[in-house]
This record gives C-alpha cells, sequence and structure tokens, in this order.
C-alpha cells in the first residue's frame, strides 16, 4: 500500500482518490427527506502498519467518517467502524447508510462488460446498450423482493480487459449492491450498507467491512471460484470431501433426494378450514418407493410432505399426531420401514419458519412482531393465516419436537423447509432480533437436526447458511428468472441479461445442491434432455417430488420416475463421486455450452444447442451424456 505524491492511494491493484471515497445518504428531519451527500473531504490522512486511515468530513452535514484502506493478501479490505462515526448536526442531519469508493469500481460501458448482482445464482447485466437507470439489490434475499432469491454477498465487473470482485465481508445483513448505469457514459458499481433503517434509530456498534479484489481479464467462473476459496477460508465451511467420515452425509452424497407429497388442505382459507386433500396415503408410498427401487435408483433420501398433522403447512409448530387420513402413526412407521428396508434414508419434510394462527401450539409469546408491534404475516397457505416466529427464542419453546420425530424412525439428511427466508426483523421488547440476529439464528438452528440426523439441508440456502449445511435444496437459475420476470421491477427486468451459475461455481464440492428439473411433463423429451443437460453443466443433482394423485408440486410418480431416470444414471452413475469435488475450472460460452473439469480431472463438455455432450475421465475414452 502506498500514498501517493497527489495523497492519492495505491493498494491491490485500484488507486484511491480520498475527495471520491464516500457518499452518504442522510435524513434531512427539518425538511423530512433523504438527501444524498458526496462532499466528503480528508480532513485527516494517517499511514502505518500497512494501513491508511482516513478521517473524511462532509461540511454540508457535519458528518465525521472513520475509514480505514488496508491490503489483505489479494484483497482491498475497506472499513468503517459505525460506533466511531460522529453527527455534529445530529439534531438535524441523521446518517442513514453510507456507500465507500462509490465511484472506484467504473467502466466506460460503450467498452462493454458486465456487472454481476447478486439476484438468484448471479445475474449479469451487460454494461452496454442500457437506458440510464440504477438498479438494486439487497444482499441476501429482502422480502419485499422475494422472485430474486438472492443468496450472494458478492458482487463483480466482469470486462475482457478487467474485472472486480467485492464480497460485502461484514455489515452484510443490512446492505445493497447498487449499478448506476448508463449506456452513453460511464457505468459503476458499489456497495451501500445500511447504517439506520430509520432516523430515530440509535446509531449502531457495528463495522462495516468490504473486500475488492482486481483481476484483470478474469471471466466470471474464475471470480466464482476466488469467492469459493473466501467462503472456506474466512467463513469457515467445510468442502463436503473433509467431511465424509459421516456416513449420513456419504450416503447422501451418492443419493437422490425424492419428495412424495401426501397431502394438503385446498382451498387455502384463513382459518385453516380447507379440506384435506389426499395426494398418497403412507400405504400408496410404500408402493411409489417400491417402484423407485425397481427402477434401478438404489440410493434415495425419500422426503415425505405433509406427513405431519393437517398435511402439508397444516398446522406448524404442531406435528402430531401424524395426519391419520394418511394412514397415521402406525402407517407412517411402516412407511419407514419399508424405506429403510430397501436400503433408503427417510426423512420428513419440515419447517420451523412459520407457525399458524390456527395452530393448536401457537403461541403469541413466540410470534416475531413488525415494527407496529403487530405479528409478523407470513402470508396464507394451507393451514390459514401464518405468522412468523422469531427464530431467537423458537428452541426454547419447540425443540423436543426434533427428537419426536427422530423416534418415529426418522433416518437421514433433515430437510428444512424456507430456512432460507428473506430478512427480517423482530421488534418484540422481549426477544428483539435486527436482520442479522434473526437469520443467524435461523442458521444456527440447522445445528441442531444436524446432530440428531447427522446432516442437513436447508431451502435456498444463502451464503450465511452454508456452515450449517450439507445440502441446498433448490438453487435458482435462469429458469427461475425468466418465470418471475414479470413480478420484478421493469428496470431490473430489462437491465439483466441472463442468470449464470455463479454460486453453483462457488458451493460446488462444499454443500451438495439441486435445481430446476424438468420432470418430462410439458416440455417433451427433447425440452427435457436440454433441461438435464443445463443442469449437469450447472452440477446440480437430479431430484424429483412424486405423488400418487397430483396436487400441487407433486407429480405422478411413475412419469416422473421414468423421466428422471436419464439424468439419475448419469449423474448418480458415470458422475457419482465428482458431487463432493470442487470445479477446478468452468468455462460458459455464453449460455449455449459449458465446458467444466472437476477437482480429480474429470471434465464434461456440453452442447445445448445440439443437446449432447461428453464426459471425459483421466486416461478413459469419452463417453456420451
Amino acid at each position: 500500500m502506498n500514498l501517493l505524491p497527489d495523497q492519492r492511494i495505491a493498494a491491490a491493484g485500484f488507486v484511491i482518490d480520498p475527495a471520491q471515497a464516500l457518499q452518504a445518504t442522510v435524513w434531512n428531519r427539518p425538511e423530512r427527506r433523504r438527501q444524498v451527500v458526496a462532499d466528503f473531504a480528508a480532513s485527516e490522512v494517517q499511514a502505518a502498519d500497512g494501513r491508511v486511515r482516513l478521517t473524511l468530513h462532509s461540511p454540508s452535514t457535519g458528518l465525521l467518517v472513520p475509514l480505514v484502506l488496508a491490503e489483505d493478501g489479494p484483497w482491498l479490505a475497506v472499513e468503517i467502524d459505525v460506533g466511531a462515526v460522529v453527527e455534529t448536526r445530529g439534531t438535524g442531519v441523521r446518517l442513514l447508510d453510507l456507500a465507500p469508493l462509490p465511484r472506484l469500481i467504473e467502466r466506460r460501458s460503450a467498452a462493454g462488460g458486465h456487472f454481476l448482482m447478486p439476484s438468484y445464482s448471479g445475474a449479469l447485466v451487460p454494461l452496454a446498450g442500457q437506458a440510464a437507470a440504477c438498479i438494486r439489490d439487497r444482499v441476501y434475499m429482502a422480502q419485499e423482493e422475494w422472485e430474486k432469491f438472492s443468496v450472494l454477498n458478492c458482487f463483480a465487473l466482469v470486462a475482457e480487459d478487467d474485472a472486480v470482485l467485492g464480497v460485502v465481508d461484514q455489515g452484510d445483513f443490512h446492505a445493497f449492491v447498487e449499478a448506476a448505469l448508463d449506456g452513453a457514459g460511464t457505468s459503476a458499481i458499489r456497495t451501500v450498507f445500511g447504517v439506520r433503517h430509520g432516523h430515530g434509530e440509535v446509531l449502531p456498534q457495528d463495522t462495516l467491512r468490504l473486500l475488492l479484489r482486481r483481476w484483470p481479464g478474469a471471466a466470471y467462473p474464475t471470480l466464482a471460484l476466488a469467492y469459493r476459496d473466501y467462503l472456506v477460508e474466512r467463513r469457515g465451511v467445510v468442502p463436503l470431501a473433509r467431511r465424509l467420515a459421516n456416513p449420513v452425509l456419504a450416503y447422501a452424497a451418492e443419493a437422490m433426494r425424492v419428495k412424495i407429497f401426501h397431502g394438503q388442505k385446498t382451498p387455502f382459507r384463513a382459518d385453516g378450514s380447507g379440506a384435506l386433500a389426499s395426494c398418497a396415503t403412507f400405504a400408496e408410498s410404500e408402493g411409489m418407493v417400491r417402484a423407485l427401487h425397481a427402477a434401478g435408483v438404489a440410493k434415495a433420501v425419500i422426503t415425505l410432505v405433509g406427513w405431519n398433522t393437517g398435511g402439508h403447512d397444516g398446522a406448524y409448530p404442531q406435528r402430531f399426531p401424524i395426519e391419520p387420513a394418511f394412514g397415521g402413526e402406525a402407517g407412517l412407521r411402516a412407511l419407514i420401514a419399508t424405506c429403510t428396508g430397501l436400503g433408503y434414508q427417510v426423512v420428513p419434510h419440515d419447517n420451523v419458519t412459520d407457525v399458524y394462527l390456527n395452530s393448536p401450539a401457537y403461541d403469541p409469546e413466540v410470534v416475531a412482531r413488525d415494527e407496529h408491534g403487530l405479528p409478523l404475516s407470513a402470508g396464507l397457505w394451507a393451514g390459514g393465516q401464518s405468522y412468523k416466529v422469531c427464530p431467537t427464542v423458537y428452541l426454547d419453546r419447540y425443540a423436543g419436537d426434533f427428537e419426536r420425530v427422530r423416534d418415529l424412525g426418522f433416518a437421514g439428511c433433515y430437510y428444512l423447509d424456507a430456512q432460507g427466508t428473506g430478512l427480517w426483523r423482530c421488534h418484540d421488547p422481549r426477544h428483539p432480533a435486527d436482520e442479522r440476529q434473526f437469520a443467524r439464528s435461523l442458521a444456527r438452528i440447522l445445528a441442531h437436526p444436524r446432530r440428531l440426523f447427522g446432516a442437513v439441508s436447508c431451502e435456498l440456502g444463502p451464503a450465511y447458511t452454508l456452515p450449517f449445511a450439507d445440502e441446498v435444496a433448490h438453487l435458482h437459475c435462469n429458469r427461475d428468472f425468466l418465470r418471475w420476470r414479470p413480478r420484478l421491477d421493469p428496470a431490473y427486468a430489462r437491465a439483466v441479461e441472463r442468470i449464470v451459475p455463479f454460486y453453483q461455481i462457488a458451493v460446488h464440492g462444499l454443500v451438495l445442491y439441486q435445481g430446476c428439473w424438468d420432470d418430462g411433463g410439458v416440455a417433451g423429451p427433447a425440452g427435457q434432455r436440454r433441461a438435464m443437460l443445463h443442469q449437469l453443466a450447472c452440477g446440480a443433482r437430479p431430484g424429483i417430488e412424486i405423488a400418487v394423485r397430483e396436487l400441487g408440486a407433486g407429480k405422478e410418480y411413475r412419469q416422473a420416475i421414468a423421466g428422471i431416470l436419464p439424468a439419475h444414471g448419469i449423474a448418480f452413475g458415470q458422475l457419482r463421486d465428482v458431487h463432493v469435488q470442487g470445479f477446478a475450472a468452468f468455462r460458459d460460452h455464453g449460455g449455449r455450452a459449458y465446458e467444466l473439469e472437476y477437482a480429480d480431472g474429470t471434465r464434461i463438455a456440453v452442447d445445448l444447442d445440439a443437446s449432447n455432450g461428453t464426459i471425459h475421465r483421466p486416461g478413459v475414452a469419452g463417453q456420451a451424456l
């Protein structure tokens, strides 16, 4: 790190001008409106021990903000101690958010390149040809924009002659990635850290930390591999290959997850009085798992959806008695015995985030509250009106159910639905929780069933859950983007070119994961094969959701089993041992063709236009996919 003669700072391949080091948004109390402030100047510059400390002063607002720059290996680290911020005119101006180095990552739009935004598994936004706009993503999923399914705490600039990876290392639970697009000029991407939600809050004692790494000419897969290194080295995610002494996880790594839908109430009514519709009794499900085994699926994690009282989403947190319409406890135990007798793991589809007003186990004292003191609404589902439970106290009230579920005979990689939920806050004074406390408490709940059952699956799987999870149930891809695009902000939907498998590349070999698998119902054989090849090219594992009578997500089991067998044969036959490995290299040819190389030298080439592909093992002739 060097302090240049003109007071600019050179570090980790970047040159920082202190006069452009910070932008803030404040609340002007007399005028009752938000204002963007960019008139910060360095009133003090201190360089020592490889770090440069700037004290930035805004004459118009009186704000004093300490900002520290340091080289951290290949990274430029940018830190702000919010507790040391001074508001000298706090009676009239209150700080709301901070954007460090707001124009550092900028590029002439005509020069081409893309920004990578943290929605879905990574959204590519081309710089050329864009209308002037400012698009914004919440780091991790914002409930008000849940259609984006954001799981990443990173972003990037990707161009032929330049690339920058940014990671929101601390302060990520109240942070945003903002891209200022100008197709006729210069576009920039930056992190905006939320400091307060409203001007009445006390200034928090938080440290905000942004990591930036310049990597000229790197394509997005190279940046994804660098992000993987960050997750392992700085977030404590242990690679799967180092955890295979765990027999439950070792089995799950070679097994397809199969969800069996038993039924749910329909229609959805606020009081939960919809009639219970049956997709499959427990006795009928025994026939389905025998059919699965007879079809050649030797290993599977059978996941029972709606086994609990009231069926799927029927009466959480109430689980017992086992739903009598499907066969009750005796029928469930018989089904479990059939599954284990065939060599399968069998686990419940469970939920610890939602509680239903109509549930016998509803407890208002553990329900999260919004800023107005009202129960935090989670929507209308099969069980009726649901609310969010505050995860900081969930185990205090309901932890015993996990042991009771285990004692039914369930064994295998446990499944928790909706665990990677949007970022919420709880305002109950008995158990208040900001976004970080709320999300981290949900993540740590995973540790309990993981200890009891040996492994655990987390739906969505945002980055903060990775140290606690063994499987991510669904990583959202371009197919999800196309499905939900009409609901997105029009400017955002227009700006995004496509969704790329950035997150898949980063987490492959850290957790198991599924993608968007076609079930053979509407796409036909050609479309089904193309979907299979695309998911294999993303490193995803196949999975199916089945029933005897179709309702919701469960598809007719014979058709679903037949449709998934080609993908199953490849993923758990030819590629059985790659699911616990990381990628050594990954090439994306515009979303039309992919080349993958795993750590052991196994290579896959997929051409989606030609609907073909090959597998190359070290020392073995290529095989067709």
